[in-house]
């Protein structure tokens, strides 16, 4: 016997085929009676069957039918490099104004509700203690009802629809629901009131791509500045009530949740291990020389600051730095160690970072990332233009050749040599295990001192020294200037 191949259809599908069935055979019926073809023991498809047909099928492709188109408007994910902490802040108000007239929880009632809410903008510290605590998808909207950020459980149900940006409004995320309309008129009632209320609950129902039919409890909750008990933002929690491909789903989540616990272990352990490793502090010290500072302050971009050793001294310098990270964990240890202190954050692959405002900086540094950059001789053009007349670049890479693994096995001998190893073991297990996870899932582009000197010399730097043999001769240092 033949085996039989199921056919897989989605609902919409199904309910096209309801649909059509009903119809042919409602007009099979009435042809059969008018021509008096049908037998007394043949009768026609009913009525009330025909119509029962009709509407499982328009049930089916109800909510595709329905559906509103998502927003193509996309506005850019994270803060642009451009971007200085005054700007952020002078930012937030100028789309304060300009956005006014767009933005339907503002309108008649904007002045009652500037007297009530301070302010919460991107990388503010006070966002993570409100959201990632959570292992439901949540998001964070500041008092215009814009996206400041997401944890990874919302990331995993909606980093696919490209509506969706750091700073959008929240309606763009309304738009993506099957129940957009009255969760969107729900939001404008609610914000229309002149006392908005301390929570919020509303059923939200979304259509995934990857899970199918997802049911979530919307629970909103303001973030109250404990200092002074004023509103700046809002917590949305959404909590999951079903979904269709439900053991897929919590398989994914579960994976995702494990990987941001590595994550931040990851991050917490870096500094530690680094601290401890002799030959990063001479590389580090290196560094420092090629930048040659001076007294006076500058501008500087770091492009992966890695542990923040280095960004930790320009800051208590007195340097106004910029740093490019794409671990967001080591963004956040970076922000609370920096203060009140002029830096700025860019949460940035590393391995697509290229385009950087022209003149803008007196030094770029590259501390051990060079060789993440997938395209390095377009960064370093990038780097030539950002640089001010006379401003020099310092980066470091792994050397042609190296390996994170040898690496990692120089630095656990140096840490048994000085006595630190069992004081950082387990710090040192976490940092090796992401460390050579990442360089498998986005393979390095290391390169020779030689090859670096070529393609900083054909943009245009002056290079001034190459040196090898840091970290256990696995990296090479090359200093230039912009003339």
């Amino acid at each position: 016997m033949e085996k039989l191949i199921p056919i897989k259809m989605s609902r919409q599908t199904w309910g096209y085929v309801l649909f059509f069935a009903a119809v042919i055979s409602l007009l099979a019926a009435v042809v059969l009676d008018r021509l008096g073809l049908r037998g007394s023991h043949v009768t026609p498809l009913s009525f009330v069957s025909a119509v029962v047909c009709v509407k499982l099928g328009l049930f089916s492709f109800w909510p595709a039918f329905t559906r509103k188109a998502p927003n193509a408007l996309t506005l850019p994910a994270g803060i642009a490099l451009k971007a200085r902490p005054q700007d952020l802040h002078q930012d937030h108000h100028q789309d304060r104004h300009q956005d006014r007239h767009q933005d339907r929880h503002q309108g008649r009632h904007q002045d009652h509700h500037k007297e009530k809410i301070h302010s919460l903008a991107l990388g503010d510290a006070r966002v993570d203690g409100s959201l990632f605590q959570h292992n439901v998808p949540s998001f964070v909207l500041n008092h215009e009802q814009r996206f400041l950020d997401w944890n990874a459980a919302f990331e995993l149900v909606f980093g696919g629809e490209t509506a969706l940006a750091k700073t959008s409004h929240v309606t763009a995320w309304f738009d993506l629901l099957d129940n957009y309309k009255r969760v969107s008129k729900r939001q404008e009632k609610l914000f229309g009131e002149g006392i908005l209320p301390l929570t919020d609950r509303e059923r939200a129902t979304y259509v995934s791509p990857r899970f199918g039919r997802m049911v979530f409890t919307k629970i909103m909750t303001p973030i109250i500045d404990r200092r002074t008990g004023k509103i700046l933002g809002w917590n949305v929690v959404l909590n999951v009530n079903s979904v269709t491909k439900r053991e897929e789903f919590f398989e994914a989540l579960y994976a995702v949740l494990a990987r941001e616990t590595r994550r931040v272990r990851y991050a917490a352990a870096l500094d530690g291990v680094f601290k401890a490793y002799p030959d990063y502090k001479r590389l580090l010290s290196a560094q420092l020389a090629g930048l040659s500072l001076g007294d006076a302050p500058r501008r500087v971009l770091e492009i992966g600051a890695g542990p923040g050793l280095l960004t930790r001294k320009l800051l208590r310098d007195g340097h106004r730095v910029t740093v490019v990270e794409q671990e967001p964990e080591l963004l956040r240890k970076l922000r609370d160690a920096a203060g009140a202190r002029p830096l700025t954050l860019v949460r940035r692959d590393l391995a697509t970072v290229r385009d950087l405002p022209a003149a803008r900086f007196d030094r770029v540094s590259l501390t051990f990332s060079a060789h993440k950059v997938r395209d390095l001789d377009q960064l370093l053009v990038s780097a030539f233009n950002a640089l001010t007349i006379g401003g020099r670049l310092v980066l470091s890479s792994l050397d042609e050749g190296a390996t994170v693994t040898g690496l990692f096995a120089h630095l656990r001998e140096s840490l048994e040599k000085t006595g630190a190893y069992e004081a950082v073991k387990h710090q040192l297990h976490h940092v090796e295990e992401w460390e050579v996870e990442t360089a498998a899932q986005a393979p390095f582009a290391p390169r020779a001192g030689a090859a670096l000197r070529a393609a900083a010399e054909s943009v245009g730097f002056i290079v001034e020294a190459t040196q090898e043999g840091f970290l256990g001769g696995t990296t090479v240092l090359l200093i230039a200037r912009r003339p």
